[in-house]
């Protein structure tokens, strides 16, 4: 017996000093069994989510450049994308041993929403915040592609009620508002650079915007232009966003939200009785200065001059211009609207529609 406690006691002070020492032995009769090692890992081991996660939005024709900052004990990160805003369909990419990745998988003009994950031995982080990018150029400012497919959609408004058909992915908006009255003049484009067009108006030198995705941008805020001004939006220095602009008699004023005066009072480009219909008519990603009369057209780019002087004819008397890109080529195409039929013309790809339609109608204004 006394050899039996001796022993029974030696045993517990080898399985003590062995625990103590960070491992363990399972005990068989009078055998111990091979060593293995305590997990000493937790929760507290798993790296942080990814911060200032980046994509950018037509700047490259082959890729989605992504960039984000890095996270101290990560060894690595996961890239993740949707085409709708919930994590809940985000699909794996790529790994990735940097803080930037080339997203060349993406389909060409294609919205996406991006994560990052960050990962180490101990596991993955949860999704940074998400940012949007495209592959390929879009018509600058995005003003009338309100479901992010990279083309322009089929718009009407009356009293503060929209109606918007996609002619790739059908219905969006019928006759919702209000947002805007009759007073407003419709001004849409994308304010907040998500890639889709946000429903905006503007009376007076006052502009109140409503993105579709995010929610309000500016309600009623100014002043910028006034009575006697013609609002005309765009991205007239190619960051992605609409800019508030206005114009008078051939005159040009362009205040960029993100990066301050672009234009104030300049030109003549256009003058009385022309029309306005900025657009992105050469594929640079910004827009350009563009007046139309009786169905003929100007156009000025900033940086790369003159497109078109006074040449038409596409549309006429009685017709409203309203300039897309109807193709997706990343360039706006000629378009004009009368009574519910639409005639488009692309510079780059000849013939789309010809008095076609109905969509919309007498009352029925079209957006551009």
């Amino acid at each position: 017996m006394k050899t039996i406690c001796q022993n029974t006691l030696l045993f517990g002070i080898v399985m003590a000093v062995l625990l103590s020492a960070g491992t363990a032995h399972a005990a068989t009769g009078w055998g111990l069994s091979p060593i293995f090692t305590l997990d000493t890992r937790s929760s507290t081991n798993v790296p942080s989510a990814p911060t200032g996660l980046t994509a950018s939005k037509g700047t490259y024709t082959d890729k989605v450049r992504l960039i984000w900052l890095g996270v101290a004990n990560a060894s690595g990160y996961g890239i993740y994308r949707s085409t709708s805003s919930s994590t809940s369909s985000a699909a794996f990419v790529s790994g990735s041993a940097t803080t930037n990745y080339n997203d060349t998988s993406a389909t060409v003009k294609k919205l996406f929403y991006y994560w990052v994950t960050a990962t180490n031995a101990y596991g993955a982080s949860s999704f940074s915040a998400p940012d949007t990018g495209r592959r390929g150029n879009v018509s600058a400012g995005v003003c009338d592609d309100y479901d992010g497919d990279g083309k322009a959609d089929l718009a009407v408004y009356r009293n503060g009620y929209w109606s918007i058909y996609s002619m790739a992915n059908g219905l969006i908006l019928y006759n919702e508002g209000a947002w805007g009255g009759p007073n407003s003049i419709r001004v849409p484009g994308d304010y907040d650079g998500d890639g889709i067009a946000d429903l905006a108006v503007y009376s007076d030198g006052y502009w109140s915007i409503y993105s579709m995705a995010n929610g309000l941008i500016l309600y009623n805020e100014g002043a910028w232009g006034g009575p006697g001004w013609t609002p005309v939006p765009g991205d007239f220095d190619g960051d992605g966003k609409s800019d508030l602009a206005v114009y008078r008699d051939g005159y040009w004023s362009i205040y960029s939200l993100a990066n301050g005066l672009i234009l104030y009072n300049e030109g003549a480009w256009g003058g009385p009785g022309w029309t306005t219909v900025p657009g992105d008519y050469d594929g640079d990603g910004k827009a350009d200065l563009a007046v139309y009369r009786d169905g003929y057209w100007s156009i000025y780019s900033l940086a790369n001059g003159l497109i078109l002087y006074n040449e038409g004819a596409w549309g006429g008397p009685g017709w409203t211009p309203v300039p897309g890109d109807f193709d997706g080529d990343g360039k706006a195409d000629l378009a004009v609207y009368r009574d519910g039929y639409w005639s488009i013309y692309s510079l780059a790809n000849g013939l789309i529609l010809y008095n076609e339609g109905p969509w919309g109608g007498p009352g029925w204004t079209p957006v551009r």
